[in-house]
């Protein structure tokens, strides 16, 4: 698989595990930036679908680089701002990567391969080509 990513993602490695969740392959939206955050509320940048017989967890990169993951508490339904427990240590920055996994739809993991700028720009983007691996997601998601 390959994909383009943004500059929060040019301290991948080959050999680093991602978790990648990918909206045509699980056919609901599962990732992306947040909008705003407290400790205990994150507001995405785009509604997502809480399943009544699931239960979801929500991941989001911290301003350490650390993954945070959180059990969400939100009611089932369609949500932009997701309730979380227990409250996160440090608050994550707007536009901070986010995820949702649950026990109906857990991302896939894939182990980097290869890392090959695109194009220079302000902003840059990058190309990973990647293989999928079933192995404990690392830190990185």
């Amino acid at each position: 698989m390959t994909y383009r990513a943004a500059l929060d993602h040019a301290d991948l490695r080959p050999g680093d595990v991602i978790a990648f969740a990918d909206r045509w392959v699980a056919g609901l939206r599962l990732s992306g930036r947040v909008a705003a955050a407290i400790s205990e509320t994150i507001t995405l940048d785009a509604p997502v679908l809480l399943d009544a017989s699931a239960t979801h967890t929500l991941r989001m990169t911290l301003p350490s680089g650390e993954l945070a993951e959180r059990a969400v508490i939100s009611p089932p339904g369609s949500h932009t701002t997701l309730s979380i427990a227990p409250p996160l240590p440090t608050i994550p920055e707007p536009n901070a990567v986010w995820l949702l996994a649950s026990s109906g739809a857990a991302p896939r993991l894939f182990r980097v391969i290869l890392v090959t700028e695109v194009e220079e720009a302000i902003s840059r983007s990058w190309r990973w080509r990647m293989t999928r691996r079933n192995t404990p997601a690392s830190s990185r998601g």
